[in-house]
């Protein structure tokens, strides 16, 4: 079990197209991970031009008052086949 209070961002590209949020369907998944991971954590999605532009407004934007993140971790897609931990 992790300890600490995590803030869980996400970057998607694209442009908001004036439809409504396109990351809202997507924000239930990171719920259920938050639950499988038994962490403590806010979910923050983003919706950005690039994956760097994305990556900085996170950073800027997460934490709440004087409890800021300290820590940045950030992962970035390869070449191998995706795994989906929960059916594995």
């Amino acid at each position: 079990m992790l300890g600490g209070l995590f803030v869980l961002g996400h970057v998607r590209r694209g442009r908001l197209d004036g439809s409504g949020d396109p990351l809202a369907a997507e924000y239930k998944y990171w719920l259920k991970l938050i639950d499988h991971l038994k962490v403590k954590a806010f979910v923050e999605l983003c919706l950005a031009d690039s994956v760097r532009d994305g990556a900085a407004h996170l950073t800027r934007l997460s934490g709440l008052g004087a409890m800021k993140p300290d820590t940045v971790l950030l992962g970035f897609r390869d070449e191998a086949r995706p795994m989906d931990f929960f059916r594995e």
